[in-house]
């Protein structure tokens, strides 16, 4: 049984001479993908199955803000992207579409959705879902069809990010510090200090997000309200596990959301290492490797891990 956040009738129906952007009412078209556009970025959904809606890897379904009277899939996924805040656009898993009743279901995981939330940009929610992470698959619903956010690229063509290691995070949303403006967003290398040894970070590169030579993303442990790069790279360095400090790849920062990414390869982080760490993670990505590129990502900067050295000189490693 969904639950709503506001005792809304579920059936909400145009009346007969409306015609809602000149499209036919009874028109079912179920297209294999729908690219809406928000802000100079295009999103990308892939159908994920007919009388279906999405499900996560647990085959758990979804929080959804619902939006009624919606004639078409197109119209469905632009206003899930549009007519929405940012933090919904950038939170969004998928969408669910149900043709005969023109309901609307905007996708998200568990812990994004309020009421305030609802009240402002939804018809209707419900919050009952305990989905997570990217939908991994579809669970029977007879007359909806389920679409997944699999990623989101510039008007023209570059890339913006994976949708597998956007925000799928265990754990809340980082507020935004007030920062000084000084602050350093950039540096060509950081060099923080653990037990004896220093490591070392070269800047990869600006508006970018760290990848390997495949061009996939790394799982992550978050740090949230870290001020700046220097005390990013110490954090991923000093505030883990030995282990961790060992496995450790590099790291992304953000100096608008002062979010620090600390980077592993993909069997790396655990639930309790999580919890024991971070503010939060994303095990979703399957990043190998050495750091060796970067994809577009607004506002972050990408370091990798290239060496660490003993004090005295001596060199302790180097990362390959």
């Amino acid at each position: 049984m969904k639950t709503f956040c506001a005792a809304l009738a579920l059936v909400q129906v145009a009346p007969a001479s409306a015609t809602f952007l000149g499209i036919n009412e009874t028109s079912c078209d179920v297209p294999d993908e729908t690219r809406p556009t928000r802000d100079g970025e295009r999103f990308k959904f892939n159908l994920m199955g007919k009388d279906s809606m999405g499900v996560d890897s647990s085959n758990r379904l979804y929080q959804y803000g619902r939006k009624n009277s919606v004639p078409d899939v197109d119209q469905c996924s632009w206003e899930c992207t549009n007519e929405v805040d940012d933090f919904l656009a950038s939170n969004l898993r998928g969408i669910d579409y149900d043709c005969k009743n023109k309901y609307c279901d905007c996708l998200f995981d568990d812990t994004v959705l309020d009421g305030t939330l609802c009240d402002d940009y939804f018809d209707s929610c419900s919050f009952s879902g305990s989905g997570k992470g990217s939908i991994s698959g579809t669970s029977d619903a007879s007359g909806w069809s389920s679409y997944k956010l699999v990623g989101m690229e510039l008007l023209d063509g570059t890339p913006v990010q994976k949708i597998e290691a956007s925000t799928v995070f265990k754990g809340a949303k980082s507020p935004k510090l007030d920062v000084n403006e000084s602050a350093s967003c950039a540096v060509d290398e950081t060099r923080p200090t653990r037990n004896g040894e220093r490591f070392k970070f070269n800047l990869i590169a600006e508006d970018s997000e760290c990848n390997d030579s495949s061009g996939r993303l790394y799982q992550l442990g978050r740090f949230y309200d870290v001020p700046d790069v220097d005390q990013c790279a110490w954090q991923c360095v000093n505030e883990v596990s030995d282990y961790l400090a060992s496995e450790l790849r590099g790291f992304d920062f953000n100096c608008d959301s002062l979010n620090c990414d600390c980077l592993y390869d993909d069997t790396v982080l655990t639930d309790s290492l999580c919890d024991t760490y971070f503010d939060a993670c994303s095990f979703e990505p399957q990043g190998k490797g050495s750091i060796s590129g970067s994809a577009y990502a607004k506002d972050w900067t990408c370091y990798k891990l290239v060496g660490a050295e003993l004090l005295a000189g001596g060199v302790a490693e180097e990362t390959m």
